[in-house]
Formats: C-alpha cells, structure tokens, sequence
C-alpha cells in the first residue's frame, strides 16, 4: 500500500475550500463577512463563505477566531461567495419522469453534452421523518394517512412487521401506503439541464429524464435492476439457509443512496450506503438474507424505519454499488457485487491503459474498512463504455492498516485466512473494542463480538479460512460462484 500524510493544517484548507465552493445551506457566525488572509486569497478566485467553524483561509488570527466564532446564528438561506450566484433548479416533489424530486439529495454528477446542455444525475438519500411527514401534503399535493397510522400503531410499540398482516388488515393499505410514498422519495435521478440567457434551468420532458425509486420494478418489472458478479448465483439459488423474494437476480429499487463517482467512460455510481435502516442486513452463511420480519416496519412520528417491510424486499440486494448511464434511460442500472455489499460511502475509480480497472470504496461505519476492487481484465481506452464489463469480474480486498502507518491489501477469497485484529490491539491504544465476526453458529445469520483474544482464538481455530465461514455445499462452478457471493 502506498503511504502517505496529510496534516491537519492542510486537512482543514482543503475544508475551507469545500465550504467556500459549495452550493449548501451554511452556519453563519454573528460577525459579518471577513476578508480571507493573504493565504486564503492566493488559493482561491474568490472570498469563501464564512464556516461554522475556524480554518487557515478565513484570514483570522487565534485570537480573532475565538471572538468570531464564539456564536453562531442560524440563516435559513444559501450563501455563495460574491460574484456568485445560485439557481433553483428542482425541488422536492417537482415532476421527473415517472416520478418526482425525491428527498435529501446527496451526490451530484454533472454530464456534459455540449456547451449549453447537460446531465444532472443525483442521489435521494434518506428521508427525515418530521420534516419529511410536516412538508408532504404541500411538496407533492395529496395527504398521507400519517396521524391515523401512528396512532394505531402505538398500541404495537411503534412498529410493526406488516409482511405477515392478513391482506384484509385495515392496517395494511395506511402502511403501505406511507411507505410507498417514502420509497418514492428516495433512490435516483436524472434530469437535463438548458443554459439560455438567464442561467441554468431544467429542460422538462427531456427523453434523458430517469427516475430510480426505492421499489423500482415492483409493479413494472421490466424498470427492475441488475446484478453483476457472483452475488446473482446467491439470488437466484432454489434452496438458501435464509429467505428467498422469488425473483432471482431481479432486483426491486435503490435506496440509501448516499456518496457516488463519474466513471472515465461516463457512467454514474451510486453509494447505497445506510440500507440498514430500511431492510436487514445481516445474511447467512451462504449470502441469503434475513426475513424482513428482522427489520419491522416503524411510524412512530419521530422513526420511519422497515421501509421494505411490507414489500417483503430481500436485505442482501442492498448496500450495492450501483452503475447506470445517464445518457440510457432504457437501459437497467446494475448492482455491482464485486465491488462489495457495505455501508457505502463514496468511491473513486482508476482507469489507466493497459492496467486492471481499480475502484476504491470505503464502509461508513463504527470499525467499517477500506476496499478496493481489482479488475482480471485490462482497460484499453478509460473512455470506452465497454470497461462496465469489466466489473464482472475481478476480486475485491480490504485494507489491513497498522498503527504505524503501513498496510496491505487482502483478498477476499476462499483460501484467505481468518486472521482478524484481536482486542488486545485495541487495548494497546486505551480502547475496549471487541474483534466483529460472522456468528459463529452458520445456522444463524449475523454477526457475534468477541471480547478476547482467548475467544478469537477459539474461533479462528474452528474457522481457518473464509471457505470454512462460508461452505460452497457443492463441488460445481455454480457452487464456487455462490460462495464468492456469499464472501
């Protein structure tokens, strides 16, 4: 692993910058507007929006910055730097294609077409439940039975596992109906953007106009996604330890889309990155999911949580990356399964001729890990749309760091050891962290802490090899691919 240093100072400048450049809603300190430093303006065309908290770019000495930022007031606008200015382009519950502007938009990937026109593909991360329940009826214009279905689910504690209603329970269609609406605000979309006189706009109608939900594909099963890589033999086997949708490969919506990259070749990926809040995410050992009973449906005005509850959507088909093409609004979106199943945050994608593809990925999590993805095959052009292939085949590894900076990258195969950092190297640093394994009962779907080192050790001597944690129950080609899929 190459290594390298970013020191805190420069850490911070490069969060004066994202600050200065971005289109958000800021935390404004009483003070007004300050001239950045001489440091500031060498780095910058342009005086950065002040942040909430103190950097090298706000031209302020220590002393100053304790004054300034001492308190903060809150402005409900957006603040560009000046010569700037911001544009509304869409807002929640806009029409767009099929559906409409979803909810908590995350990643943005610009596209180019020509001088005045481009692709805007962006990402509907999660929903938040009280202002998201307060501002529906005015957003998309019809009501939603929210009061009615919090009161009869309180009795229940709030949540509920609406899979296992009788069709005929007056309490499935208020449910369903609440989450249906929630899953039609998240997942992702793309519009086409116009310049004219007057600035950027939506072009409205456009045939590049897309809308991925939550539960695409489920009363429309041709706007269903794909899956790549060995995950597809774990979806479409007859006979798993865990639940089963019955819809093989297919796979019903994105959800949790949180970070996301613009590949050389001018695909999108989209992070799913939370997923566990809406469907289980622990699988068994042969990569099968929890029945959606593990994660309930929930309304309780302050938690909208088991989203595909009442859809009975299958947990492993979640916390994918996902690729799709802006420009082929026809063609399905895929889940790539070699580039892991984990709480996504973003990725980075490197392209180089005559090199295996690599992609990068990191798990948003207490204790979650880097990875990479390394292609078998080679890039000829970076800029060639044929290099999606390419992530169909390949192996995903993990970083193994060390407190002292050095690291290596593991591959997750079967003949891999199961050698885990044990609590003790934790204890070193002051911490009490127990080492996260699959439970040890393959029966179970999950995972199990172990506190220490005798336990792991335990363990690791039961478990010596991830093909050991996850048995390929046959000898075929079809039986391996599973495996890799459960790995």
């Amino acid at each position: 692993m190459n290594r390298s240093t970013l020191k805190r100072r420069k850490l911070l400048q490069l969060l004066g910058i994202w600050a200065g450049g971005s289109a958000a809603a800021m935390v404004s300190p009483l003070l007004g507007a300050h001239a950045s430093g001489s440091a500031g303006k060498a780095a910058l065309p342009f005086v950065p929006v002040r942040a909430p908290l103190p950097l090298p770019s706000d031209g302020l000495s220590a002393a100053e910055q304790r004054q300034v930022y001492r308190e903060l007031s809150v402005e409900d606008k957006l603040l560009v730097p000046d010569g700037y200015r911001a544009d509304l382009i869409a807002s929640w519950g806009d029409r767009l294609a099929a559906g409409r502007f979803g909810f908590n938009n995350d990643y943005l990937a610009l596209l180019p077409l020509t001088n005045t026109r481009a692709l805007l593909s962006v990402n509907f991360e999660y929903i938040s439940p009280r202002s998201w329940a307060a501002g529906y009826g005015e957003a998309v214009g019809t009501p939603l039975p929210l009061e009615p279905l919090q009161q009869a689910l309180a009795s229940r504690g709030g949540s509920i596992d609406a899979a296992n209603l009788a069709a005929d329970d007056p309490l499935l269609p208020l449910i369903e109906a609440v989450a249906r609406a929630a899953m039609a605000d998240l997942g992702i979309g793309v519009i086409e953007l116009e310049r004219g006189s007057e600035g950027w706009r939506q072009h409205r109608g456009s045939r590049f106009e897309r809308r991925i939900d939550g539960l695409s594909g489920l009363s429309q099963p041709g706007q269903a996604l794909r899956c790549s890589g060995p995950a597809a033999a774990v979806f479409s086997h007859s006979q798993p330890l865990g639940y089963r949708d019955g819809l093989g490969e297919r796979i019903l919506g994105t959800f949790a889309n949180c970070g996301g990259g613009t590949t050389p070749w001018g695909t999108v990926l989209s992070a799913e990155e939370n997923f566990q809040s809406q469907v289980p995410e622990a699988v068994f050992a042969d990569g099968s999911a929890s029945a959606p009973a593990a994660r309930p449906f929930r309304w309780d005005g302050s938690r909208l949580d088991g989203l595909g509850n009442p859809f009975g959507l299958a947990g492993n088909k979640y916390g994918w990356m996902v690729e799709f093409d802006p420009r082929q609004p026809h063609r399905a979106a895929v889940k790539h399964s070699l580039l892991g199943r984990f709480r996504h945050e973003a990725v980075a994608v490197v392209a180089r001729p005559g090199e295996p593809l690599v992609v990068y990925s990191g798990c948003d999590r207490h204790g979650g890990h880097l990875y990479r993805f390394v292609s078998a095959g080679l890039v000829r052009d970076p800029s060639d749309p044929a290099n999606s292939k390419l992530f169909e085949t390949g192996r995903l590894e993990a970083a193994r760091l060390e407190a002292d900076g050095s690291g290596r990258w593991i591959a997750l195969e079967a003949a891999t050891p199961v050698q885990p950092q044990p609590p003790s190297d934790f204890e070193r640093f002051g911490w009490q962290q127990p080492t996260v394994l699959p439970h040890s009962d393959r029966q179970r779907s999950g995972s199990e802490a172990l506190a220490s080192d005798a336990e792991l050790q335990a363990y690791c001597k039961r478990y010596q090899k991830l093909a050991d944690l996850y048995p390929s129950r046959g000898q075929d080609a079809a039986a391996r691919l599973r495996q890799q899929g459960a790995i």
